[in-house]
């Protein structure tokens, strides 16, 4: 699950570009440009932090598959075992103590897995809302920097403090995840 960002690349460009061509008269076109490259920075710590929790969330789901397959093979044993005590006592037989034995460890085997299969499927789901939290705060920084750019490109300082608004909404995504 590999995050898709947009082309903001040339956008950043271009505001650092007409930053350094503005002078002292836009001054504020210096501070756009330096906010839209600390926006940048969040933004790439917050999709990589989403990064991680998605690739976590996909390895304990396949570890918790797998744990449940385990469990599907115990189950089968001890379904096959208890036939054949069925037969054997069909045919006026005694199960051995030792087939008994192996039968009761099947069932704990059987315990233990989906116990383990449960808690690996927790953690997995876990991962995946921390990476949905992030992949919004990666959202909300990008949309910052488009604001940003809107703002140097339409010499209109509104549209930064509406990028400003973005990044608080990103940074709050950032901080919940990293408290948590």
């Amino acid at each position: 699950m590999e995050e898709q960002e947009p082309p903001l690349e040339g956008v950043q460009d271009d505001i650092h570009e007409r930053a350094h061509h503005a002078g002292g008269a836009d001054r504020w076109i210096s501070f756009a440009a330096l906010t839209s490259a600390l926006i940048a920075a969040l933004a790439a710590l917050a999709s990589l932090l989403a990064g991680y929790h998605s690739e976590e969330a996909m390895v304990q789901q396949m570890e918790s598959v797998d744990t449940w397959n385990q469990y599907q093979a115990k189950s089968i044993k001890s379904l096959i075992l208890d036939r054949d005590f069925k037969r054997i006592q069909g045919e006026g037989k005694a199960v051995s103590a030792e087939d008994r034995a192996k039968l009761v460890e099947y069932g704990k085997d059987k315990e233990e897995l989906q116990k383990r299969a449960q808690e690996q499927h927790a953690e997995s789901l876990a991962h995946a809302g921390r990476h949905k939290t992030l992949a919004r705060g990666v959202t909300m920084f990008q949309i910052a920097i488009a604001m940003v750019a809107i703002s140097v490109l339409t010499r209109k300082k509104p549209f930064l403090l509406v990028a400003g608004g973005f990044s608080v909404i990103g940074i709050y995504f950032l901080i919940a995840e990293a408290l948590h």
